[in-house]
């Protein structure tokens, strides 16, 4: 791999998803399609809703099954429910 490549590879950019600003995409996705926290819940089978409001007040992210699940009833792409931060990290600054 000669030099330019190298600098190829190091500036690519790993993209970070942004919990708050996803959080609050997903809050207004369920606004929109009027979806509750409860029929979330519902509709996951959760005995208790604590995940739910982790996700929309931007605590945590839904698990890739869950995630994808969402994604089907809201009739998007998954990438329209994440949120990447502004702020990206070069790949050379994290360890694979």
């Amino acid at each position: 791999m000669g030099s330019e490549e190298r600098e190829a590879v190091r500036n690519e950019l790993f993209r970070v998803i942004d919990l708050q600003a996803t959080g609050q995409n997903i809050r207004r996705l369920m606004k929109d399609k009027g979806i509750t926290v409860r029929n979330l819940q519902q509709f996951y089978g959760f005995e208790a809703p604590q995940a739910i409001y982790k996700w929309i007040n931007g605590q945590a992210l839904p698990n890739l099954d869950n995630l994808y699940a969402l994604a089907g009833l809201f009739r998007m792409p998954i990438d329209e429910i994440l949120v990447a931060k502004g702020m990206e990290i070069p790949m050379k600054e994290v360890e694979i």
